[in-house]
């Protein structure tokens, strides 16, 4: 509704004009709109973290990007099947269309199911002096093994 430009109903609807509280006060977690201040950000990290420390012993002989990437997976995996456990439905009762957290976990845990397999495949033909292998050269051995 627009002011009005009588000077004396203007200056009764600007008295009525009060500032608005915040809609979310701190602390509540329901009235926030974006992810700057998401807490599960912060588990990420924590997941990471551990599961970082597990993978140094399983595979030593993978590098830091490699361990990185599959701690990534494995706490992204962990926290979506956090989500779907809590949600229970994986798909809309009337559609029928998976849920995007549902495709979202089906295409992480084939992508950690691949990294672990080269991983442990690897780390099974590792030379018995204990040197790492790296990947490229690993690949290129199982590629010339395929070609035979």
């Amino acid at each position: 509704m627009p002011i009005s430009t009588d000077p004396e109903k203007r200056a009764k609807q600007i008295a009525n004009l009060k500032r608005g509280d915040n809609p979310a006060p701190v602390g509540n977690q329901l009235g926030l709109k974006h992810g700057a201040s998401k807490p599960d950000k912060l588990l990420v990290r924590e997941r990471r973290t551990q599961f970082l420390a597990e993978l140094s012993e399983t595979f030593p002989s993978a590098s830091n990007a490699e361990r990185l990437m599959v701690a990534t997976n494995m706490a992204r995996l962990e926290l979506l099947g956090d989500y779907l456990d809590q949600h229970g439905v994986i798909r809309n009762r009337r559609t029928g269309q998976v849920y995007e957290a549902a495709r979202l976990e089906q295409q992480v845990s084939g992508s950690l199911e691949r990294q672990w397999a080269i991983l442990t495949a690897r780390e099974q033909a590792r030379p018995a002096n204990g040197q790492p292998q790296s990947l490229e050269a690993y690949v290129a051995e199982l590629t010339a093994e395929g070609a035979s």
